[in-house]
């Protein structure tokens, strides 16, 4: 029964972030902190690239 938590929690500590708006998985890990990656909306969440720039970039323009 332990065995079988420690797998879990390893695996979820493994996994990656997923961009809230599209669903892709994004180069940066789930646990990291939000200080250390990019494309992080503060209050919104972690978007991958495309969407970042299609929100915030082109959005400007």
């Amino acid at each position: 029964m332990k065995e079988e938590k420690a797998y879990q929690q390893n695996e979820r500590e493994q996994t990656n972030a997923v961009c809230v708006l599209c669903g892709a998985l994004t180069k940066y890990r789930a646990d990291a902190p939000i200080y250390e990656r990019e494309y992080y909306v503060e209050a919104g969440g972690q978007l991958c690239r495309q969407c970042y720039y299609a929100l915030y970039i082109k959005g400007i323009q």
